[in-house]
């Protein structure tokens, strides 16, 4: 059983983190629910809220709905301090437009490039 708690004016949650989250009460106890994956959290005053920032920066549904970017998320491999690790990304179709803008003029490509058939084949791997 899942029920949501609201907080009076003097003890309301001060922390940004509850932006992005909301307090309810599952079994008796208290929770901190993500918005936008669902994920459950310790929700109790004295659990804090660092874990709750931590979750937000990798929360990959609130990465994807971070400003106007609707992209397609992938995974991609990252190079940190000599460390292989797997991290996110996200394709924008508007933004691989203009980047393919930006190379034909600073290359000095023919416009005709994009219908080459290598191009599409390269682009169509994309």
């Amino acid at each position: 059983m899942t029920d949501e708690i609201t907080e009076d004016r003097n003890n309301r949650l001060k922390s940004i983190v509850w932006d992005h989250f909301t307090k309810v009460k599952v079994d008796g106890k208290e929770k901190a629910i993500c918005n936008y994956c669902k994920k459950l959290f310790g929700g109790r005053a004295r659990d804090g809220t660092s874990y709750l920032r931590g979750h937000m920066k990798i929360c990959t549904p609130r990465l994807s709905t971070m400003g106007h970017n609707n992209g397609q998320t992938f995974l991609t491999a990252k190079v940190l301090q000599g460390k292989k690790e797997l991290g996110t990304g996200i394709y924008d179709a508007e933004n691989a437009r203009k980047e393919l803008a930006h190379a034909i003029i600073l290359h000095e490509y023919p416009l005709s490039i994009v219908e080459h058939i290598g191009f599409r084949r390269y682009s169509a791997s994309l």
